[in-house]
């Protein structure tokens, strides 16, 4: 075989695989090479649709879920042990009525929580940091209602429908982060607003409004903090969390 001969058959090839890539379809982008190297099917973090690319299905693994589910009890674990505490699931649970006052759903009820809750301490020391981004948490979410200074003349609350009573804040802490979490009389649950430190926080700046002292300090967690410290602070939010 000449060498001509050989380019006129490459150039035969050549043309007939150009002729035979080319198909109707002017949005297709032609005829695809092992597509598995370039095109994979989309597929939802808890949804499995399967293999329902054009030129391959099987409907066996369809609608299943791709990704497991978490044990029961799992908790995010970031920074340090004391951040990880506060992860802990809450331990007092909402009353049977808040099913159709709130609109909570909860697979355990206790009438008696909002109650036992008095004995829940707050695990922050009140310091300057505490309170302060305490503040800026209580003027976002509930000065609107409670007022600057918790006396229930928020601008939204000269409302017969919308009106806190003036002595919210003389509840003890924990009643405070109970209600906080569950919600109480028109007040709706905030627990999808404020993670357990930042409920903490807003009530530390309550109480620096009633006149408790603020300290110096950090923001109750941090290199700052001695272990022995962090110890005592992890003890104090485990009072108030569920082991499971």
């Amino acid at each position: 075989m000449t060498i001509k001969t050989l380019h006129k058959i490459t150039a035969g090839l050549a043309i007939a695989t150009m002729l035979f890539s080319c198909v109707k379809d002017e949005n297709s982008a032609g005829y695809e090479y092992m597509p598995d190297m370039y095109r994979s099917p989309a597929i939802e973090t808890y949804v499995d649709y399967g293999e329902v690319r054009t030129w391959k299905s099987n409907d066996s693994i369809k609608n299943l879920q791709s990704a497991k589910l978490p044990p029961l009890g799992t908790i995010p674990f970031k920074g340090s042990e004391v951040s990880a505490a506060y992860e802990l699931p809450y331990k007092r649970l909402p009353s049977g009525a808040m099913v159709t006052t709130h609109g909570l759903t909860s697979l355990e009820f206790s009438d008696a929580d909002y109650e036992a809750s008095v004995a829940d301490v707050n695990p922050l020391p009140l310091t300057k940091c505490n309170s302060e981004k305490g503040k800026e948490l209580y003027n976002r979410f509930c000065d609107h209602c409670h007022g600057e200074k918790g006396a229930g003349d928020g601008k939204v609350s000269n409302h017969d429908a919308i009106n806190p009573p003036a002595n919210a804040f003389e509840r003890t802490d924990g009643q405070m982060f109970y209600s906080i979490t569950y919600g109480k009389g028109v007040m709706g649950a905030h627990a999808s607003q404020l993670n357990q430190k930042e409920r903490w926080q807003v009530i530390n700046y309550i109480n620096s409004m009633k006149g408790a002292e603020v300290l110096e300090g950090p923001c109750g967690e941090g290199s700052t903090i001695t272990s022995s410290v962090s110890l005592d602070i992890v003890a104090a939010i485990a009072q108030t969390a569920q082991h499971n």
